[in-house]
């Protein structure tokens, strides 16, 4: 068993967020406008599939299904109205047609898949808003119970109070801190920083401990991180809005010119951070590493090592949103997109492709990378969602001030460059 001190507080974060999110909705009223654009959305994006396969629901074996009558509906938001329960039979039946009517049409089966999700999401929306007081008093509860959790969590014995930094976790078993630290601003860990500060756990002065080794770029200054991973620079970023102009801002906007400039320099998709790779242990099951753009990083990546791990792009749409479709765009070739999403990671490192490979891919899903990409979008796609709940804690606001930091004016350049690491094909796989 192992206490994380950055899992510690992504989740403290992502609770208050979800706690405000309840809060927020118990007060909204119910606009239906929302779930139509939804819909409307979802049959835009079948529309040119559905044109190219006119026969599909015409076919005797296919027109009295359960998923024709669906499609056939001319509003199925009045039906989901006048017939709930029956409603929610015939998209559990549509649900199952999927895989024994459309086995060889994948896309289609994929986007028919999303619409009948948003339909029952629609049904639950109904269901919810029938009961408007009772579904209000569950949703302030919710957020009673994850502010409860959030701030429950004890910062202080992962704190080191003579370097004024956290240690990277506990060892349970061993009863033991791990002997490295987080001591860096730009990293994964900034956010149980400022929770941990808001809550009480950890003095102000923490937040001032913290490294911050700028670098120039051009007449601008970057801040370098441990592994230069998107991970280290944006993570933090899905519940925080670091204000314009804000050493941190201007460091993740940095952070992703240079990742795209490195993808562009290899003539791969860009976006690199720690992830799964094309190596395996005896279990096979593919290892995971921390990944990174060398310019970024004081640890640095092998020069033969190049995994491009697609949530970094999603990570990176909270700064370069067009930026971040194309680059989407450009993976989907390279048939990086399964059931899931995107998968994983593609392996580019020439130490593991064997057969004149360009590239292996790691076809493997993790749930916390998926999640991100999820509230990432979410707040490209819903104004800053997640960042607006997490900012609007009122312990959060109290210590938002911290997030204002200014970069400085001039960087002093290094004297020589650092020495980079030896090619990964001298070590072990």
């Amino acid at each position: 068993m192992y206490v994380s001190t950055v899992d510690s507080g992504n989740l403290s974060g992502h609770l208050l967020a979800v706690a405000q999110a309840c809060l927020e909705l118990a007060h909204v009223p119910y606009d239906p406008s929302a779930t139509h654009r939804a819909l409307a959305a979802s049959r835009q994006r079948l529309a040119p599939l559905l044109a190219r396969v006119p026969e599909l629901f015409a076919h005797p074996a296919t027109v009295n299904t359960p998923l024709a009558s669906l499609m056939a509906l001319p509003d199925p938001l009045d039906e989901a109205a006048r017939n709930a329960i029956g409603f929610e039979r015939l998209l559990r039946e549509a649900t199952d047609d999927l895989a024994t009517l459309l086995p060889d049409t994948a896309e289609l089966a994929w986007l028919l898949g999303d619409h009948i999700a948003t339909l029952r999401s629609a049904l639950r929306d109904q269901q919810a808003r029938l009961a408007t007081a009772e579904t209000a008093q569950r949703l302030q509860a919710l957020a009673h119970d994850f502010q409860r959790m959030a701030w429950s969590a004890d910062y202080d014995f992962l704190y080191h109070r003579k370097r004024h930094l956290f240690h990277i976790g506990f060892r349970v078993a061993e009863q033991q801190l791990d002997a490295g630290f987080y001591d860096l601003l730009a990293s994964e860990s900034r956010l149980t920083s400022l929770l941990a500060i808001a809550k009480g756990d950890v003095p102000v002065r923490h937040w001032a401990s913290l490294g911050r080794p700028f670098y120039a770029v051009g007449t601008q200054a970057g801040l370098r991180s441990w592994s230069g991973s998107m991970f280290e620079y944006l993570m933090p970023s899905l519940v925080l809005d670091e204000p314009h102009g804000s050493v941190l801002r201007d460091a993740g906007h940095a952070a992703v010119r240079e990742q795209i400039a490195f993808g562009e320099a290899h003539s791969v998709p860009w976006g690199i951070s720690e992830s799964a790779y094309a190596g395996r242990d005896h279990t096979l099951a593919y290892q995971y590493s921390p990944q990174g753009v060398p310019r970024l990083a004081l640890r640095r990546t092998p020069p033969d090592e190049l995994v491009i791990a697609p949530y970094a792009t999603a990570l990176a749409a909270l700064i370069a949103p067009h930026r971040a479709a194309a680059n989407f765009a450009a993976m989907q070739t390279l048939a990086s997109r399964a059931r899931y999403g995107f998968i994983e990671a593609l392996d580019f490192s020439p130490a593991r492709l064997a057969g004149g490979e360009a590239y292996a891919a790691v076809g493997t899903f993790m749930a916390h990378h998926q999640g991100m990409s999820i509230v990432s979008l979410a707040n490209v796609l819903l104004d800053g969602c997640a960042q607006r709940w997490g900012m609007a804690d009122p312990h959060i606001k109290a210590v938002s001030s911290l997030l204002h930091e200014r970069a400085p004016r001039e960087v002093s350049m290094l004297y020589a460059p650092l020495p980079g690491p030896p090619p990964l094909a001298l070590q072990r796989r």
